[in-house]
């Protein structure tokens, strides 16, 4: 008898480890993966640390020192990503993401023309002001 449950105890973990196996085979050929390239729009210079993300979602990625991005996604057809970098204006652009392909998708970003107006920083001392009374007294 207990050899019977051994065997019968085998085949279920057997089954479902199989059964694991293709759900994870599943979702690799759901997977998309999205790879690209960031530049300066001016000097067409690869752009280190700009972040590029899957509208909508949490999945991103950060150019590398040659402006090489890449992340997967489990999302599919029509999506937005954006490119975004401190000093440039971010841009937007539609991707068709189809399961089980690469998409390449490539951002060229203009510098902000936007400047910060300068501040005046200044000092003065504070000079010493006569004591005033909280509490005047009533004459009677």
């Amino acid at each position: 008898m207990n050899l019977f449950r051994a065997l019968i105890c085998g085949g279920l973990i057997l089954c479902g480890g199989s059964s694991f196996a293709q759900k994870n085979l599943m979702s690799a050929d759901s997977l998309c993966k999205i790879y690209g390239v960031v530049l300066d729009q001016t000097s067409g210079l690869p752009l280190e640390g700009c972040i590029v993300r899957l509208e909508g979602t949490k999945r991103s990625a950060i150019s590398d020192a040659n402006g090489f991005f890449a992340f997967p996604v489990f999302e599919k057809g029509p999506q937005r990503l954006v490119a975004a970098s401190i000093g440039y204006r971010s841009d937007t652009l539609s991707v068709e993401l189809r399961p089980g392909h690469r998409t390449t998708q490539n951002f060229s970003l203009r510098p902000a023309n936007d400047t910060v107006g300068g501040a005046e920083i200044g000092s003065s001392s504070l000079a010493e002001k006569p004591k005033r009374k909280l509490f005047r007294r009533r004459d009677s």
